[in-house]
């Protein structure tokens, strides 16, 4: 590699790199509250198909208000906290409504993990 090659890759890569944490410093927290949104969509709509596909009942409707306001209230932590905790009420979710049906000893149950889980980061 020729001298001028070499110092123009140096000199581009500096400037990438600079201009990299330039925009994340400036911009870092509207990138991450975009990135943010763009997670819970798709993980919301993702779940929203597997409730669709759920037999309909009263604890249907029910886990649907409880799973949508967690939601909600996720979305006013902080990113990592929140993307924490979204990952756990899927996961949880989406292992008891499998079987296409939820009854009230599931929908109770997983209603104590969720609130367990929370209150375990307050303290």
């Amino acid at each position: 590699m020729r001298k001028g090659c070499f110092l123009t890759l140096v000199i581009t890569i500096t400037v990438a790199i600079g201009s990299l944490i330039f925009i994340y410093r400036q911009y870092g927290s509207v990138i991450k509250n975009y990135a943010k949104e763009k997670i819970f969509e798709i993980g919301v709509n993702d779940l929203k198909k597997d409730f669709d596909n759920l037999q309909r009942n009263n604890y249907d409707d029910s886990l649907r208000v409880f799973f949508f306001n967690r939601i909600e209230n996720l979305k006013k932590k902080d990113f990592e906290e929140s993307m924490k905790n979204f990952e756990k009420i899927a996961e949880r979710t989406k292992m008891f409504i499998e079987d296409g049906v939820i009854d009230s000893l599931e929908f109770n149950i997983l209603k104590k993990m969720i609130d367990e889980d929370e209150r375990r980061e307050k303290n």
